[in-house]
């Protein structure tokens, strides 16, 4: 299992690869805590990080419903007018996939 210590310089790496590419919108990076599922560890929290993006023309619905609905469905959450995804759930062999399908929602 990923530390916290690991996943923000892998958030902050695919944060500088979306901000490479866009710029309709605000990228950030956040430490953030995860529920597990339930099962046998139904209330083990995971602290990680997230890239946090903050749409400047576009509502944070009409983001997200475009990243899940494109032809690499990226599924995020939604929460304080932006869409996070949290790294620990992201092969970085996927950044540049993520990274190009935001360029080509947000430009």
């Amino acid at each position: 299992r990923e530390s916290e210590d690991t996943l923000i310089p892998k958030a902050e790496k695919l944060a500088a690869m979306i901000r490479g590419r866009i710029s309709g919108a605000d990228i950030t990076v956040e430490k953030i805590s995860s529920q597990v599922g339930g099962g046998a560890l139904p209330s083990e929290i995971l602290n990680g990080a997230a890239v946090v993006v903050h749409p400047h023309n576009i509502s944070t619905g009409c983001l997200e419903e475009a990243m899940r609905t494109s032809g690499h469905p990226i599924v995020v959450r939604t929460a304080d007018d932006s869409v996070k995804m949290d790294v620990r759930t992201v092969f970085e062999e996927d950044f540049e996939t993520i990274a190009g399908v935001l360029a080509e929602i947000l430009g």
